[in-house]
């Protein structure tokens, strides 16, 4: 059997991933100013945003490229299809099963032997195809 996987070991990839996106929303009571000033002329902290000009709305998850990574492990497993055995046997429950095909990554940036794992379909060559994953994936 000969193995053959995405990436090996050094290569440099693109992970996306679902992240939160959130926008900036300016403080309709100072205009984002993040001050108030007084009949006085003295200047005060917005009592709305609390002197922060605004506040940071989440507006839902969204694919993004999640930044850029090294391959330092490569994970594979491969499940044969099998009609399972007798029913009858002592090892009844070993039944039917698909072929199954896994591939997955562990990256320096994130660990390796005790870090995260990375599917392959999350990793990709390049930033411009990152990208055009992340355009077709955020596709409502």
């Amino acid at each position: 059997m000969k193995i053959y996987t995405k990436y090996s070991c050094g290569n440099k990839v693109f992970k996306v991933q679902q992240q939160f996106k959130t926008e900036f929303i300016k403080c309709n009571f100072c205009g984002g100013v993040k001050t108030i000033k007084g009949k006085d002329g003295s200047v005060a902290p917005c009592p709305t945003c609390h002197g922060h000009g605004g506040a940071n709305v989440t507006l839902g998850k969204e694919w993004m490229i999640a930044g850029t990574m090294t391959i330092g492990e490569v994970r594979f497993s491969y499940t044969g299809k099998s009609g399972g055995l007798d029913p009858d046997s002592i090892f009844s429950n070993y039944g039917p099963q698909d072929e199954k095909y896994e591939e997955a990554y562990m990256c320096y940036e994130t660990g390796i032997g005790n870090g995260s794992i990375h599917h392959v379909n999350t990793l990709f060559p390049t930033e411009e195809t990152a990208y055009a994953e992340c355009k077709k994936r955020n596709k409502p």
